[in-house]
């Protein structure tokens, strides 16, 4: 079970929702063990969306999940999640690399994500920065589509676009024809820089992504000068 320094991280949040919403239906937690998980799902009614929240056991740090149709119903069997939605369908969740993959198929939409790093002083303390540019490196199999703002002084903001992922350039098993088709798996690098202007004593880089297939971040570069104080 979550110490109590983890389940502090997730308190406030909660605490916001559980007084109002707790008589509601949607209210569920399911470890799954497989993806070292723990989730929570949380009612309809208590946010504008479906979202839930996942704490990855490994390094005791949460997430929020949104678009998945969860009602509450988890399940975990052959070491599979599957969960039910609004309108009786039986999802399959963590499974490949897409999102809205039908029945039969192995290929669907590109997974959106959203990441921001805790704030950073860059080594000075009290000193201002003006941020320049910034350069996420994906491993994937395809091109991610990234969507990039920087950050200051523990703003919390969201970054304005969604971006949308390409389809994936591999070709398809049993469809392609043999010979011919371009194999799709192997990770390759993706390190484009991206421009942007900000100043502040901290920073911290969101990154709104779609990643139409198997993507790792593997770092960010920052480039920035150092200002005084004032």
């Amino acid at each position: 079970f979550p110490s109590h320094d983890t389940l502090a991280k997730i308190q406030p949040r909660l605490a916001e929702l559980v007084p109002q919403f707790a008589n509601s239906l949607g209210w569920s937690m399911t470890f799954f063990p497989r993806e070292n998980l723990m989730i929570v799902s949380v009612p309809a009614g208590a946010i504008s969306q479906r979202v839930q929240y996942a704490l990855y056991t490994n390094t005791n740090t949460w997430s929020q999940m949104n678009g998945m149709p969860m009602n509450g119903a988890m399940c975990i069997a052959n070491n599979q999640l599957f969960f039910g939605s609004d309108d009786g369908k039986v999802y399959l969740g963590y499974e490949g690399y897409f999102d809205d993959v039908p029945l039969g198929s192995s290929v669907g939409n590109g997974i959106y994500g959203k990441i921001q790093p805790a704030y950073s002083y860059f080594g000075k303390v009290g000193a201002n920065k003006h941020f320049m540019m910034v350069r996420p490196v994906f491993m994937a199999t395809d091109r991610p589509s990234v969507v990039v703002t920087m950050l200051t002084d523990f703003q919390v903001v969201p970054p304005a676009g969604n971006p949308v992922a390409s389809a994936p350039t591999g070709s398809r098993w049993d469809i392609s024809r043999w010979d011919e088709g371009v194999w799709a798996g192997a990770l390759n690098v993706y390190q484009d820089w991206y421009g942007v202007e900000a100043l502040g004593y901290t920073g911290s880089v969101v990154l709104d992504t779609t990643c139409p297939g198997d993507t790792f971040l593997a770092s960010i570069d920052y480039t920035f000068e150092y200002g005084g104080v004032l």
